[in-house]
């Protein structure tokens, strides 16, 4: 059953979401993270290098369960490159996790209206909690990490605090790292000695 709320004030806060929390099949769960700042870098090769890069878990190791943090940036770039290749592949699923009820309204306008796009393309979205602050950020990445065997990130130069924070959470809780712009070869490679 898609949980599908068309209001963020009526989205489940997490401690109330534990029976759509056993929906997620962690050893064929995917979390992104990555930097907020795309500017950086090139936009349409990020997306190119994601779209492979979720097509190739999906393929070599049956992911179908793809979990966003919900931030502006490289978070709604992947979202949407997964509700995208959704179309094609209606097995997948994309779960969209937020720290808080809100988190967007400091954002500027094309971000908000891009992650209310998204919203509409989730099949399931929890908020975990109520109210911003920097604990709820790091619950919700703490929540991508340990509801996902794989970790996607992007860094744009070095790690920024969110992205540095997920990946080395990822690290010690043993997931395996993907890094959408390492070379198609070298993710190959990778994906393939995964055990």
């Amino acid at each position: 059953m898609i949980c599908i709320i068309n209001n963020i004030e009526n989205a489940p806060v997490y401690d109330d979401f534990q029976d759509s929390l056993e929906k997620i099949e962690i050893p064929r769960a995917c979390c992104f993270t990555g930097s907020r700042d795309l500017s950086g870098g090139n936009r349409e090769e990020i997306k190119s290098n994601l779209e492979y890069a979720i097509n190739n878990m999906i393929s070599r190791k049956q992911v179908r369960d793809f979990l966003c943090g919900g931030a502006y940036g490289f978070d709604l770039l992947a979202g949407h490159a997964a509700a995208e290749i959704k179309k094609a592949r209606p097995e997948i699923r994309l779960f969209l996790i937020l720290p808080c009820k809100g988190h967007y309204i400091k954002w500027k306008y094309h971000d908000i209206e891009s992650f209310w796009l998204l919203w509409d393309k989730a099949d399931y979205k929890v908020c975990c909690q109520e109210n911003y602050s920097i604990s709820g950020m790091l619950r919700r990445d703490r929540f991508l990490v340990d509801y996902s065997r794989y970790c996607a990130y992007y860094k744009a130069g070095s790690f920024s605090h969110g992205t540095k924070y997920t990946v080395d959470y990822a690290v010690s809780r043993g997931r395996k790292l993907i890094n959408v712009m390492q070379s198609k070869e070298e993710e190959d490679l990778q994906l393939s000695f995964d055990l």
